[in-house]
C-alpha cells in the first residue's frame, strides 16, 4: 500500500498524468483558509436594497471556500421571505459550495424561524456542501423592508495556512494574513460607539458600514510601526452621526479630522503613523463619495 503522495507533474515525455478536481481541492485549502479576499472590489458585503425593499443586495468580491474560488462581478439582489405578522425572525445570507449536485458557489438565503427571542439559522459543513456566512439580517414581524442597521456583519477573511498542524488533530493551521508584512489587513464593523481598528500589517483598513449612533474612534489595537498606513472608511444609516477621535489620531493646518457623517455617503480618512510623536497623522479626506 502506498504511503507516500506527491502532485502536480506534468510528467515524462509522452505521458499524461490525470488528477481530479478533488485533489486540486485536497492540496489548495491547505494554502488559504475559507473566507473573503480583503481589498477585492466591495468585499461581498452585504447592504439594503435601494430603494430598501424586502430585499438585500450582495456587493461585489471574492471568496474562497473549501479550496474552491468564487467572484462576483455586479451587485446581486437576494429576496427575502414574507414576515412573519407575529415574531421577529433572523436570516443569514450565505456563500455555499455545492461539490456534489450543481458544482458551483452562490449566494444564497436561509430563512430563519420567526420566534420571541429567534436566532440565526445554522450553517451546513459537510463533504457535499459547505456554507460560510456573510451577514444576518433581522426581518422584524410584520416587515415590508429592511435596512442597513438590520444587518449584521459575519464575514470573515481569507488566512495564509501554515504546514505545522492540522484541524484533524485539533490543532490551529491558520497564520492571519495580517501576519504577512506589507499585505493589506482589513476588518469591518456595521456600528459601534468605540470602533476599534487593528493595526496588524503594514497596510491597515477599517470599515464602518452603517454607523447607527455617535462614535469615537478608539486608539488601533496593535502595535505600529513607522510609516504603517490605515484607512477608515465610514457611512451612516441614512442618519448624520457625530464623530470623535482618541487623541492619538492627528490632524493638521491642513486637514481636519471629521466630527460628523454626511447622510448617506461614503468618507474615508488616510493616517499615517509617526513613530516619533506616536501619532495617526491625517493625510488625506475625503467625504460625499
Amino acid at each position: 500500500m502506498c504511503a507516500e503522495y506527491s502532485r502536480f507533474f506534468g510528467g515524462p515525455e509522452g505521458s499524461v498524468p490525470e488528477y481530479t478536481q478533488p485533489q486540486f481541492a485536497e492540496v489548495l485549502k491547505k494554502i488559504f483558509s475559507d473566507g473573503i479576499f480583503s481589498g477585492i472590489t466591495n468585499e461581498l458585503e452585504v447592504v439594503e436594497t435601494d430603494p430598501q425593499a424586502l430585499a438585500v443586495r450582495v456587493n461585489t468580491g471574492e471568496a474562497w471556500i473549501q479550496g474552491f474560488w468564487y467572484q462576483n462581478t455586479a451587485y446581486l439582489t437576494k429576496s427575502l421571505a414574507a414576515a412573519d405578522p407575529d415574531n421577529d425572525r433572523i436570516d443569514r445570507i450565505v456563500l455555499r459550495l455545492d461539490t456534489v449536485t450543481n458544482f458551483k458557489i452562490s449566494v444564497e438565503v436561509l430563512t430563519g424561524t420567526p420566534a420571541g427571542s429567534p436566532s440565526p439559522p445554522e450553517l451546513t459543513q459537510t463533504a457535499s456542501t459547505y456554507e460560510i456566512s456573510l451577514a444576518q439580517v433581522l426581518v422584524a414581524e410584520d416587515a415590508t423592508s429592511v435596512a442597513d442597521e438590520d444587518i449584521t456583519d459575519e464575514r470573515e477573511y481569507v488566512a495564509v495556512s501554515s504546514h505545522g498542524s492540522s484541524h484533524e488533530n485539533g490543532g490551529s493551521d491558520e497564520i492571519d494574513i495580517s501576519d504577512l508584512d506589507g499585505l493589506l489587513y482589513s476588518t469591518t464593523v456595521a456600528s459601534s460607539a468605540t470602533p476599534t481598528p487593528a493595526r496588524a500589517s503594514k497596510r491597515n483598513a477599517f470599515t464602518v458600514t452603517a454607523l447607527a449612533e455617535g462614535a469615537t474612534f478608539a486608539a488601533p489595537s496593535g502595535t505600529p510601526a513607522g510609516l504603517d498606513s490605515l484607512v477608515i472608511r465610514i457611512k451612516d444609516n441614512g442618519t448624520a452621526r457625530s464623530l470623535g477621535w482618541n487623541a492619538i489620531y492627528r490632524a493638521s493646518s491642513d486637514l481636519a479630522l471629521p466630527t460628523t457623517t454626511v447622510i448617506n455617503k461614503t468618507m474615508y480618512c488616510g493616517f499615517i503613523y509617526n513613530t516619533t510623536d506616536s501619532k495617526w497623522d491625517l493625510i488625506a479626506f475625503l467625504d460625499n463619495i
